[in-house]
């Protein structure tokens, strides 16, 4: 039998910011959600740009840069932009 594949609400289960939320909750926040694919290299955060979305990584690594400089590898389960969204400002401000 094949492996169930991941929902978006196992997805933000795992999240520390939306972690403590219940069933019914995340259920709610998953109507907000969407689920993209992206290729390798596309940019999804500018970092003079104003955060307006929560990204999870569910599969893959999303490369963290800054000035041209590698700064991290996130990997699935972990966020881009939790900060920028919560405190509206852009990433170079902070």
């Amino acid at each position: 039998m094949p492996a169930r594949k991941e929902t978006k609400v196992d997805a933000l289960g795992r999240v520390p910011l939306p972690a403590d939320l219940t069933d019914r909750q995340l259920g709610q926040v998953e109507a907000f959600a969407d689920e993209v694919e992206v290729e390798a290299g596309q940019v999804l955060v500018d970092q003079e740009g104003f955060g307006h979305e929560l990204l999870i990584v569910v599969d893959g690594i999303a490369e963290v840069t800054r000035d041209g400089q590698h700064i991290a590898d996130l990997g699935p389960g972990e966020t881009i932009g939790e900060i920028a969204l919560l405190d509206g400002k852009p990433e170079r401000r902070r």
